[in-house]
C-alpha cells in the first residue's frame, strides 16, 4: 500500500510531528510505504524508517496511489494531483470548494489543546484506523553522530519559524546568566545573520556561538546538551525526540501554543503574561513584522529561573542514576 503526503518536507518541527505518527503506523501496518517530498529533515527521518520513502519531484512518485493525504483543504491544485496519481482515496479537511472531492473530510473547529501530531492522526485515522493516540515523540538518538565536545553545556537556540518569534535579549540574558551560575556553559545555535545571537555573544564572550550546517551537526549539539532553550520552532522539537530537557519559550499569546509543544517527557512551556496590543485588538498573534515586543517580554523571570534549575536538577539526578 502507498500513501502520500502533501506536506512539505523543508520543516525541521513538521517532519518530527509527523515521525511521531509512522513510529505507531508503520509497524501497525507493515506493508505500508509513506511517500513524502524531498527535504533535508526528512532525508534524515527516513534512515529512521525504512518504509518512508522521499520523492525529489512528482514525477519520481510512483502511482497509483493507494491513499493521498492534504493537510488543509482542497483546491484545484490539489485535486489535479490526485487525478495525476490516480489516487484511489483522498483525505482532506472539510473546507473549500472542492471538498466534495474528497473520500473522507476531516472535521474544522478541533479542540485547541489538542496536540499537532493527533491532528493529523485524524487524517491518518481516515484509512488506517488502527493508529492509536500519539503521546510523544520517537526516540531519534540513534540517528546521532558523535560530536567531539566534553564539556557540559545548555544549548540556546535563538530563530525562529515564520510563525513564532523569539524570547528578547533580556529573557535569554536571563537564561544565560542562570545557567552560569549552575556552572553551566551555553551554546549559542542561530543562523549567521542573527542579531539578537550577536548581541547575545556580545554580553557573553565566554560563550560559543554555533551556526549549525544541516541537521546532523545541530542533532549531534542537542544531543550532548543538559538543557535546550528554545522559541518554539524546530531545533526545540527535535531535542524533544532526542529525549534532551527542553524549555520552550511560545509567544503565541493568542494561538494554541498546546497544539505545537514539544511532545515529551521532559519539556516545560512557558508563555508570556502579556500579548501585543495589536493582536489584542485582533484576537490572535500577528505575522511578521510585528508591531511591537510587548509579547517577547513578558515571560515571568521568576518561571524561567525555576523552569531551569528543576531541569538541571532532574537531569543530574538521571545522570547519577545512569
Amino acid at each position: 500500500m502507498l500513501a502520500y503526503l502533501t506536506k512539505p518536507a523543508d520543516r525541521l518541527g513538521d517532519t518530527i510531528v509527523l515521525a511521531s505518527i509512522f513510529a505507531e503506523l508503520m509497524p501497525r501496518y507493515p506493508d505500508l510505504k509513506v511517500i513524502c517530498n524531498d527535504g533535508e529533515s526528512t532525508r534524515w527521518v527516513a534512515k529512521f524508517f525504512p518504509n518512508l520513502l522521499v520523492a525529489p519531484t512528482i514525477q519520481d512518485i510512483p502511482h497509483p496511489i493507494d491513499v493521498l493525504i492534504q493537510f488543509g483543504k482542497p483546491d484545484l491544485r490539489f485535486i489535479q494531483l490526485a487525478k495525476r496519481l490516480r489516487a484511489k482515496r483522498i483525505i482532506a479537511e472539510d473546507r473549500g470548494a472542492y471538498r466534495w472531492f474528497a473520500s473522507d473530510l476531516v472535521p474544522r473547529g478541533l479542540p485547541r489543546n489538542l496536540h499537532q501530531a493527533n491532528i493529523w492522526g485524524i487524517y491518518f485515522r481516515c484509512a488506517f484506523p488502527e493508529l492509536p493516540i500519539i503521546t510523544r515523540y520517537p526516540d531519534l538518538r540513534s540517528l546521532v553522530e558523535p560530536i567531539g565536545i566534553d564539556r557540559e553545556y545548555v544549548v540556546v537556540h535563538t530563530d525562529t519559524g515564520k510563525s513564532n518569534r523569539p524570547p528578547s535579549f533580556d529573557v535569554l540574558t536571563q537564561a544565560i546568566e542562570v545557567c552560569q551560575l549552575l556552572g553551566l556553559g551555553a551554546l549559542i545555535t542561530s543562523s549567521p545573520e542573527s542579531a539578537l545571537a550577536q548581541q547575545l555573544s556580545i554580553r557573553f564572550p565566554d560563550s560559543e556561538r554555533l551556526h549549525p550546517t544541516g541537521i546532523e551537526q545541530l542533532a549531534s549539539v542537542l544531543s550532548r546538551a543538559q538543557l535546550v532553550i528554545s522559541p518554539d520552532t524546530g531545533p526545540a522539537h527535535l531535542a524533544a525526540a532526542l529525549r534532551v530537557p527542553v524549555i520552550d519559550l511560545s509567544c503565541k499569546v493568542f494561538l494554541p501554543s498546546e497544539r505545537w509543544r514539544p511532545l515529551a517527557e521532559r519539556v516545560t512551556l512557558l508563555r508570556p503574561k502579556n500579548g501585543c496590543a495589536s493582536c489584542l485588538a485582533r484576537g490572535r498573534c500577528h505575522r511578521p513584522p510585528y508591531p511591537d515586543n510587548t509579547c517577547t517580554e513578558t515571560f515571568d523571570l521568576d518561571d524561567l529561573t525555576e523552569a531551569i534549575l528543576s531541569a538541571i536538577a532532574m537531569q543530574a539526578r538521571q545522570s547519577a542514576m545512569a
